[in-house]
């Protein structure tokens, strides 16, 4: 998908610059520079739940999980 975007002549010749220098296109640069700033604004609240670690960690585990919750709970103290 193609998008435009307005720069300055001061930005589009550092972009220019920048990619004869690393040999690579202003779409692959401006792409990469957007995703590094996503990822630095982004909460981690918003991310998908799929990248949370804790994400699918009892899919191997043959345990019901209401019945776990109870068998924990039993260990608490009453009060």
């Amino acid at each position: 998908m193609k998008t435009e975007i307005e720069l300055t002549d001061e930005q589009l010749g550092a972009l220019e610059h920048y990619c004869v220098l690393m040999h690579t296109s202003r779409d692959k640069v401006v792409g990469q520079a957007l995703e590094v700033f996503l990822q630095g604004t982004v909460p981690p609240s918003k991310k998908s739940l799929l990248e949370h670690p804790g994400f699918g960690c009892w899919k191997n585990k043959n345990i019901e999980g209401a019945s776990y919750q109870q068998t924990l709970r039993e260990e608490w103290p009453e009060l």
